[in-house]
């Protein structure tokens, strides 16, 4: 988002779609590349 309008839409919107009415806001630096990684395991400790 690049401005305060932008922002208030947003989360306006997330607001009403969250079952417990929260969000989650975090800074991002623009450029920057972000990866989000997710690790699964069985009961053998397997990857």
């Amino acid at each position: 988002m690049h401005d305060k309008d932008e922002l208030d839409e947003k989360l306006d919107r997330g607001l009403k779609a969250s079952p417990v009415h929260e969000v989650l806001v975090e800074k991002a630096v623009l450029g920057w590349k972000e990866y989000e990684l997710e690790l699964l395991r069985d009961s053998m400790i397997t990857w």
